[in-house]
């Protein structure tokens, strides 16, 4: 029998404003598909948001909370830079590794255990191995040697080649957008999305998310762009970001003599909708990347962390975007220069749409969770 008909899916990742929601956010959404098969699941966390936590309780998934680190060790994930990934953990890793393994028992739990952490790589893995049937990697970085039946990376454009050296024989490989982890409402709204861009007659509604917690505030590098370029017209923009985002409280009160319809909306979980809803996006190369192609909609892009660069690389090689550059190097005019050659050439708004739809139909995690009890051991 198949080891994913009679236990648990048991996740491993940390949210952070130095870590982001990206890696809770894409576990969530295989939680939710998982649920849809009746699969307990359950979230292992050092590090989560007030937001996250009440998501965990309102999508009833389990939560595992391991201890909280000293201050100091806090301080010292709180300053850890793009690179210094392993300080993420908040603890050394085979601390972390035996309170993950203590969470796991106390809670009388087995199964598949999907990490999705940069701070974690094979010795962490290897040492997991007898808390769960089976270990399922989400990454996209191939920089690390993993212990692992299944790994994911759903960059567009992965190879095998890429994670040849990283990777034990035998592991399953699923890579690329076809494996996409989405929560169903996208694939739910792909429809709707289609219909609205046939009969979309320019750019009318701007989205923009740089990130749920957006730690270098380019939320509000954009907001004055668009103010400076549209200010005079009846666009309506959506900013979606998260109260944990350090400047959440400066952006609300910007937006208040705002010459443009802003709405910020914290938290949300219409994300979907406000995407369907939207003609154009300004956002990060991270993994809202495949939730916006998946609603067909054309991005202004930004790389805001070390670890987008891969995914911003390779969509900037379809039409789907425009990729502006990093977050160091990106201003007002150049937001405002980009937005204006989907407002004012509507053929490549409607290359873009094309573009992005072909990258991803929002059913990835379904394709995944058939492939997890394949791949086990």
């Amino acid at each position: 029998m198949s080891v994913m008909q009679e236990t648990a899916l048991i996740f491993r990742c940390d949210a952070t404003p130095t870590i982001g929601i990206g890696h809770v956010k894409r576990c969530l959404a295989l939680a939710a598909w998982a649920q849809k098969r009746g699969i307990p699941c359950y979230i292992a966390a050092r590090f989560l948001t007030d937001a996250i936590k009440h998501e965990l309780q309102e999508s009833h998934i389990g939560y595992l909370p391991l201890s909280p680190p000293t201050q100091a060790q806090s301080e010292d994930c709180s300053r850890a830079s793009e690179v210094s990934y392993e300080q993420w953990l908040g603890v050394p890793w085979e601390v972390d590794a035996d309170d993950t393994l203590a969470a796991i028992a106390t809670a009388g739990l087995s199964g598949v255990l999907v990490v999705d952490h940069y701070g974690i790589d094979h010795r962490w893995e290897r040492r997991l191995r007898r808390g769960s049937n089976a270990i399922f990697v989400i990454d996209d970085l191939a920089n690390r040697q993993h212990d692992c039946d299944v790994l994911l990376d759903q960059t567009l454009g992965r190879e095998p080649t890429d994670y040849a050296r990283w990777i034990p024989s035998p592991c399953t490989l699923l890579l690329g957008t076809s494996y996409a982890l989405l929560r169903p409402e996208f694939a739910a709204h792909r429809g709707l999305a289609e219909s609205r861009r046939r009969t979309a007659t320019g750019v009318r509604r701007i989205f923009v998310s740089l990130g749920g917690t957006d730690a270098h505030n380019l939320t509000e590098v954009v907001l004055n762009a668009l103010s400076a370029q549209l200010g005079q017209t009846d666009i309506i923009v959506d900013v979606v970001l998260s109260r944990a985002a350090p400047h959440f409280d400066r952006i609300v009160a910007a937006v208040v003599s705002a010459p443009l319809q802003i709405t910020v909306h914290a938290d949300s979980f219409d994300v979907a909708k406000l995407m369907v809803d939207a003609d154009l996006a300004v956002g990060a190369a991270g993994t809202m990347s495949w939730e916006r192609a998946c609603l067909g909609l054309p991005t202004v892009m930004v790389v805001t962390a070390d670890n987008q660069r891969q995914i911003a690389d390779a969509l900037a090689h379809t039409d789907a975007v425009d990729f502006i550059g990093d977050w160091r190097s990106v201003d007002a005019k150049t937001i405002a220069a980009s937005v204006r050659r989907f407002s004012d050439d509507s053929s490549r708004w409607r290359r873009a749409v094309d573009a992005a739809f072909a990258i991803c139909d929002g059913r990835g995690a379904e394709r995944v969770l058939n492939q997890i009890a394949i791949g086990s051991r």
